[in-house]
């Protein structure tokens, strides 16, 4: 998606040090502070079953949240290679060496799928790895702890990541369920992961990045597509609507699809108001953002609500 933006970014050095920007006229007496001045209001963009963590998180230090969520989680349009991939996983028919996870979502789909085979929990046997604290959680809360927790939550170091622990160079498919290497020397290199089966459930429109990168270094990578994310266009051109009546000072953004929502439902020729800014929960979020056209202020360092928030909150104090 390209620039649809024609405002200015905003020069934040001309706003105040602390959070509260109004006065005590404000529109939002209930979102004052104790001095009469209105909090700094954050829009949470993500979906409404999973936005209460970051809004409490905001509202805890300070912020006054405002619920948009711009996008919802929807079961993929076919749902049989989801099903079928949880009976092979059951019957062991198809044996996979990783189950890789970069969503709470992805988790959650394929444990409702086990559940129609008569599973709660994720089978033993393929290692498990988990990006994010939350997705993680949410492995835990499925039966397993997850094999590996990258350092890093971002697909690109998490590939490296990956082929450091279970990379092999010559690995070739006379590797056996469960034989998995502790580490492997050297860079990633083609043949590292020949042989190496990954069951990889995801987001419809998520980032070849991963799966590519397995492929190119030998690893056979089943991509099933768990769920989808819907925008909710009329939910974008409200928030939209806020940001420009001055309702709205800050925007998280928690994926790709948030910015799409968010930019779609705004349309061509919205002007960006002075003093709003974009908080993204990571690079690729925040590129996504910028690619938009919108002023990104914020990008977590720690790619999680908890990280978010945090970083408005040093934001917001400079």
């Amino acid at each position: 998606m390209n620039d649809v933006f024609d405002g200015r970014v905003p020069d934040r050095s001309e706003e105040p040090s602390q959070p509260p920007t109004g006065g005590e006229g404000s529109s939002a007496s209930a979102g004052a502070d104790a001095s009469g001045r209105r909090r700094l209001r954050v829009a949470v963009t993500r979906p409404e079953e999973r936005a209460d963590g970051l809004a409490g998180l905001l509202a805890e230090l300070g912020f006054e949240p405002v619920h948009c969520p711009l996008i919802r989680i929807a079961p993929p349009e076919d749902p049989e290679p989801l099903d079928v991939a949880a009976l092979q996983l059951v019957s062991q028919s198809r044996r996979w060496d990783l189950i890789l996870f970069t969503s709470a979502g992805a988790v959650e789909a394929l444990g409702e799928a086990l559940g129609r085979r008569g599973r709660s929990v994720l089978p033993r046997g393929p290692a498990v790895a988990a990006i994010g604290t939350a997705t993680a959680q949410a492995v835990t809360a499925l039966g397993r702890e997850p094999d590996l927790v990258p350092q890093e939550f971002v697909a690109e170091a998490f590939l490296e990541e990956l082929v450091e622990r279970y990379g092999t160079p010559g690995a070739g498919r006379e590797r056996k369920q469960g034989d998995l290497p502790g580490g492997g020397a050297g860079g990633p290199a083609p043949g590292e992961l020949l042989g190496f089966r990954v069951l990889f459930p995801r987001a419809e429109q998520a980032r070849d990045v991963l799966p590519d990168g397995l492929r190119a270094r030998g690893a056979e990578v089943d991509v099933v597509e768990a769920y989808r994310t819907l925008p909710d266009r009329n939910a974008g051109r409200e928030l939209a609507q806020q940001v420009s009546r001055g309702e709205v000072d800050v925007v998280t953004f928690t994926s790709g699809s948030t910015v799409r929502a968010f930019v779609e439902g705004a349309g061509r020729g919205w002007k960006v108001p002075p003093g709003f800014a974009a908080a993204a929960i990571g690079p690729v979020t925040a590129e996504a953002a910028r690619r938009a056209g919108l002023p990104v202020q914020v990008v977590a360092v720690e790619h999680t609500a908890k990280g978010l928030a945090r970083a408005v909150a040093q934001w917001a104090e400079k």
